[in-house]
């Protein structure tokens, strides 16, 4: 099977796919009844929406500084430059670590059905909101399995039957 090609997420792919990004602060979070200890999922998702939140605080940061660059006189352009350099500069490794946590969150196994739901309204949320998909073909599958997973281990948890019957 070939593997599938790493791709960045940028300012600009969010900002193409997306006319208006949501502040971080409605990121949904998972349900407080819930913790990592209980189900991994939930710190896997938290992990992400954090990740997630601060690429956009990071976009935000880069259309600001882009505004004030054109709108700047002469003498304020080199430092509305370096803080626009920097904002930019930073983009490259916030990247890898949310493509690094939607890695993470798609391969976890959920402990519970309350944490497969989780995740499938999660990624749900992401697209609806931001029309963001959180990964490619494989990791879509690699997110339905571990949610297939998480299924047949609750209902043999709750029914007592075999899971590699159902």
């Amino acid at each position: 099977m070939a593997q599938a090609e790493r791709t960045f997420i940028t300012r600009r792919h969010l900002m193409a796919a997306s006319a208006a990004l949501v502040p971080a602060a409605n990121m949904p979070l998972p349900s407080p009844a819930h913790t990592a200890s209980a189900d991994p999922i939930f710190a896997a998702i938290d992990a992400h929406a954090r990740a997630y939140a601060e690429l956009l605080v990071l976009f935000d940061a880069q259309s600001a500084a882009e505004k004030a660059l054109r709108q700047a006189i002469d003498e304020t352009r080199p430092t509305l430059e370096a803080r626009l350099d920097e904002a930019l500069a930073a983009e490259g490794p916030l990247g890898l670590i949310e493509i690094d946590t939607s890695q993470r969150l798609v391969s976890t196994i959920p402990a519970t059905l309350s944490g497969a739901a989780a995740v499938l309204r999660y990624v749900r949320e992401l697209f609806e909101r931001d029309k963001y998909a959180l990964c490619e073909d494989d990791g879509y599958r690699a997110l339905l399995y571990s949610t297939e997973c998480a299924i047949l281990a609750g209902l043999e948890r709750a029914q007592g039957v075999d899971s590699n019957v159902v």
